[in-house]
């Protein structure tokens, strides 16, 4: 019996280290240059694209922390430009 003790409380040691740090939710960052700090970690919004287009946004959030990875999404949508065509609305 002392034996299965030691076992899942060894079992439950492990799971819980593998658990990812929680990360507070908050709104997504649409600034250039816009920054999450999470944990050791800052997250940067570069608003790639943006030079070469004729309007548009990037936005960006981060979604949790474990160990040493940061997940994170981004959404843009960056309309026309040099060489680039813009969508036209179909009638």
């Amino acid at each position: 019996m002392k034996f299965s003790s030691a076992i899942s409380a060894a079992a439950l040691l492990t799971l819980a280290s593998c658990t990812p740090t929680p990360v507070e939710k908050r709104a997504d960052n649409c600034e250039e240059w816009g920054t999450i700090v999470t944990g050791a970690y800052t997250v940067y919004n570069n608003l790639w694209g943006q030079g070469a287009a004729d309007s548009g946004s990037q936005c960006f959030g981060v979604d949790g922390l474990s160990g040493s990875t940061v997940s994170w999404h981004a959404t843009w949508t960056w309309v026309g430009g040099p060489g680039r065509m813009t969508p036209v609305a179909r009638i």
